[in-house]
């Protein structure tokens, strides 16, 4: 029986650290993208009132979890 070392900080930068960092910019991108897009709605339609629902929010969960497994599925693969 083989023993094999795993180096604790290693495995927890790699695959809990990183991938959390990844997720808080994909829910960043996905807020952003969204308050750009009611900026110039609000810019070409004047009837249209700039609101920041829960929706939004959810969106942006969602983005935070499909980036959080997209690299922790990249780490595995590597």
């Amino acid at each position: 029986m083989y023993l094999v070392k795993i180096n604790f900080l290693n495995y927890l930068q790699k695959y809990i650290f990183n991938p959390f960092l990844y997720a808080l910019y994909g829910f960043f991108i996905v807020i952003a993208t969204d308050i750009i897009v009611k900026i110039f709605l609000l810019l070409i339609d004047s009837r249209q009132i700039f609101k920041f629902q829960s929706q939004d929010i959810w969106l942006a969960i969602l983005g935070f979890i499909a980036f959080f497994l997209i690299k922790i599925i990249r780490n595995y693969r590597l």
